[in-house]
């Protein structure tokens, strides 16, 4: 298979007679899951990636200053458009994605593979942005303060969002 998960292999039989004549019987459809097998490494990179995002978490709970906060939200402009770009256009823009970049045709799997990969993209656009958006907005000079509180705002909302989102 091309791509992890689910695939389906088609197999015809031939049946070939003494002069050369090949008799094509019935094709049938073979079911196949393909999986990584865990190893050492694989499970030691999840449990580090999860301590290392914890602690990231963590380190920017601990920077995060409430005084701050209430002056960031005393001008809501700013957390009001990072909001619906957040809840309206990301969702939207990844729903959209779904049907113009359908993955399952190139790999050669059938349109009822499409609906999984496009919820994975859907769920993906409507989850809260995380800290990294922080460590880019100190590498290009943005307002740290406006991007602070719209991580926690953003992850905060995300309790009621996400499942706004996808139980409509």
């Amino acid at each position: 298979a091309n791509f992890l998960g689910f695939a389906k292999v088609h197999a015809k039989t031939l049946q070939i007679k003494s002069n050369e004549e090949k008799i094509e019987g019935k094709e049938k459809v073979l079911p196949v899951s393909v999986v990584r097998k865990k190893t050492i490494q694989s499970k030691l990179f999840a449990y580090s990636v999860a301590i290392l995002v914890s602690l990231a978490y963590i380190n920017m709970g601990c920077a995060m200053d409430l005084q701050v906060v209430k002056e960031t939200l005393k001008k809501p402009i700013g957390p009001m458009i990072g909001f619906v770009c957040q809840y309206v256009f990301m969702p939207l823009i990844a729903f959209g994605l779904g049907f113009i970049f359908p993955a399952a045709e190139i790999l050669g799997q059938t349109a009822s593979t499409h609906t999984p990969m496009r919820l994975g993209l859907f769920v993906t656009g409507c989850s809260p942005g995380g800290g990294a958006s922080n460590i880019w907005t100190v590498m290009f000079g943005g307002n740290l303060d406006l991007s602070i509180t719209m991580t926690a705002i953003s992850t905060f909302a995300a309790f009621f969002m996400m499942p706004a989102w996808i139980f409509r």
